[in-house]
This record gives C-alpha cells, structure tokens and sequence, in this order.
C-alpha cells in the first residue's frame, strides 16, 4: 500500500493533535516538545517508510 505526501502529513497532523489534546488533560506541552514530537514522527517515517510508519503510529 503506496501513500502520498498529503495523506503522510494530514495523518502526522492528526497524531499531533491527538497528543496535544490528550496532553491537555494531564498538562499543556511547551512548543518544543510539539516539535520534537512532530521531529520525530518525520525522522521514523524516512526511517521507516510511510506504510510502516503508519502502522506504527496507529497500531494496527
């Protein structure tokens, strides 16, 4: 399964809003933990590739 740039970034999106809104129960993330979150998740897809990446990032 082959996914384009747009679908690899509006998921990363959706994974650092998810970590933004559950982080904002607990306590609100700085900036730059956004960042490096959103660093990170950009550095395992190259790793990776996109179609692991995404199984990653939602378990499957």
């Amino acid at each position: 399964m082959k996914f384009s740039t747009s679908s690899i970034a509006a998921g990363l999106g959706a994974l650092t809003l998810s970590f933004c809104l559950g982080a904002q129960a607990q306590e609100r993330g700085s900036k730059q933990e956004a960042v490096a979150l959103a660093d990170a998740a950009t550095s395992h897809v190259k790793q990776v590739g996109a179609e692991r990446a995404f199984k990653d990032f939602t378990h499957e």
